[in-house]
């Protein structure tokens, strides 16, 4: 999220390690928020973001802490995507839906119902998603191991592999 121009108020979600990450990872200026029941899956992080910035947020941007190449322009750009009628904005890389995902206000009280792994693509699947295209503007190939982010290993792209990092309010 850092160098996105329309956001404000970015917080981490950490789980699984959150003590050494805090300790070793430069944060940016985001504010972290610890993922207690983190093992329970991707909706426990992301029921814990959009809590942490519900109450002073009228939208929230999720992107995901293992897709590194996200562009902050692709923020940026979904964030200015807001069209007082969709639900969510989400962005698409070739046709694919993937992250950043914007969630509007109406969203937030359903997210606090999502359990699993599956983050919120079933709160989308029922919802007004408006898409918009964000090729060109980084990727948001998942990456999972340091040989990956090396460019030594190849991931399968994915929109929502692993617990959500980062949501933050577009401002």
């Amino acid at each position: 999220m850092a160098g996105a121009r329309l956001i404000d108020g970015v917080v981490v979600v950490l789980g699984a390690h959150a003590d050494a990450v805090l300790a070793g990872v430069e944060r940016h200026g985001a504010t972290p928020v610890i993922c207690t029941d983190w093992g329970k899956g991707q909706a426990a992080s992301l029921r814990a973001g959009v809590a942490a910035l519900a109450g002073r947020a009228e939208a929230i941007v999720v992107t995901l802490g293992d897709q590194p190449a996200i562009d902050p322009r692709a923020i940026d750009r979904i964030a200015g995507a807001r069209d007082g009628s969709s639900e969510a904005i989400r962005a698409s890389y070739g046709g694919r839906p993937g992250h950043p995902v914007l969630l509007e206000r109406a969203l937030f009280d359903r997210v606090a119902s999502l359990r699993g792994d599956e983050g919120a693509r079933g709160l989308l699947a029922g919802s007004a998603v408006r898409v918009v295209a964000c090729d060109g503007l980084g990727s948001d190939l998942d990456i999972d191991t340091v040989e990956e982010l090396s460019g030594g290993g190849s991931s399968a792209p994915s929109a929502a592999a692993t617990p959500p990092r980062g949501p933050s309010a577009p401002r």
